[in-house]
């Protein structure tokens, strides 16, 4: 493996993981709690912030990055997020999940060979759409940080 395969790998292993985990059954309710998952999916979401500074990003990343935030995180703190801000947590994370699916998803095209960008997507729209949705998730992590 070349020293340049390394970071990749490591990082879809650790996107495939976070996929994996919970998968039998109803992932919201298998997760052990909504801080685990939070932190799986902040994992997931760093990697995708991670790969789009490359120039060979791993798409696949960012497939999960929107499975994570457009349902499993939102289902699972819904049953178990009971801070003071909870509404607008929910709210936020709604918002991001919306915003994920409205202009990432969109770019990305998948089948049974992997994740690639749409034809006549580029990567530089790509990553114009991720930051803008990465603003959000910004403020969302700093609403459910610890105080």
């Amino acid at each position: 493996m070349s020293r340049s395969a390394k970071p990749t790998s490591l990082l879809v292993l650790t996107t495939v993981a976070a996929l994996l985990t919970g998968c039998r059954g109803d992932p919201a309710k298998k997760v052990s709690s909504g801080k685990y998952l939070m932190a799986l999916q902040n994992k997931t979401w760093t990697n995708a912030r991670a790969t789009l500074k490359t120039d060979r990003p791993v798409l696949t990343v960012l497939m999960a990055a929107g499975t994570m935030v457009c349902g499993r995180t939102r289902a699972r703190l819904e049953k178990d997020y009971h801070e003071p801000n909870r509404a607008e947590v929910l709210a936020k994370l709604d918002e991001i999940g919306q915003a994920y699916l409205r202009e990432v998803m969109p770019k990305l095209e998948a089948d049974g060979n992997g994740v690639r960008l749409r034809p006549g997507v580029t990567l530089a729209q790509l990553r114009q759409a991720f930051d803008a949705v990465d603003v959000e998730y910004r403020k969302f992590e700093a609403m459910v940080q610890p105080q």
